[in-house]
């Protein structure tokens, strides 16, 4: 618990490092996820980047492409692209023509699974990280009740310190939970509209692929 002598000059940082044993450890544990979520926000804002710039790219050249063996080719040397694997996937299966548009939604499905790392960490900070706060706050009061008792009196002095403390560790969870919030709704949003995009133009995909093994067949 926080020294009430040290109150009037109390810090952020001092009030981080000066607290109990117990709100130490929920408290690092915020931050560590604060951490954990500016940087999952970061590089997954770099990976959208990335693959929206090269999706288009893929899907331009797949486009204006004349010959499927070329696309193919493509395919098998793209490794940032969502919609290379699933074409790719499409090509191996074109034999069996019907099957071309479970294919691809068998695809779509593993680079759904793919692109979404570290997703998974945000949303489970999102919901966790208020309710760790949260605690720390049931914790401060309690820790203040029982200075109360034990100091047989309610002035400030006494109940400042752990009511301060558990306000500093529910803003803690707060400073983990509103980032997160925001970036999984925001990354997931964009992520989402990425599978669709490749949804549709596979199903453009499938077309020509069956046009082209009817011509082969015929």
């Amino acid at each position: 618990m926080l020294d009430p002598q040290t109150s009037a000059d109390f810090d952020l940082g001092s009030a981080l490092f000066a607290g109990s044993v117990p709100m130490l450890v929920l408290e690092g544990l915020l931050l560590a996820a604060a951490m954990y979520v500016w940087i999952a926000i970061v590089l997954k804002t770099r990976q959208v980047s990335r693959w929206r710039r090269s999706e288009a790219e893929f899907e331009t050249f797949v486009a204006k492409a004349t010959d499927l063996n070329a696309v193919r080719r493509r395919c098998e040397s793209d490794t940032t692209s969502i919609g290379a694997p699933v074409l790719l996937a499409m090509f191996r299966g074109v034999n069996h023509a019907e099957f071309l548009d479970a294919v691809a939604e068998r695809e779509i499905e593993r680079q759904n699974v793919r692109i979404h790392g570290l997703m998974t960490g945000l949303s489970s900070i999102a919901a966790a990280a208020p309710l760790a706060g949260l605690l720390g706050t049931v914790y401060g009061i309690i820790d203040a009740f029982l200075s109360i008792g034990a100091a047989k009196s309610a002035s400030l002095a006494v109940v400042a310190p752990a009511i301060g403390e558990a306000l500093l560790t529910t803003a803690v969870g707060l400073f983990a939970a509103i980032p997160a919030v925001i970036g999984y709704n925001v990354l997931s949003k964009a992520l989402d509209d990425l599978l669709a995009g490749v949804d549709t133009a596979s199903r453009v995909w499938s077309g020509r692929l069956r046009i082209s093994a009817k011509r082969e067949g015929a």
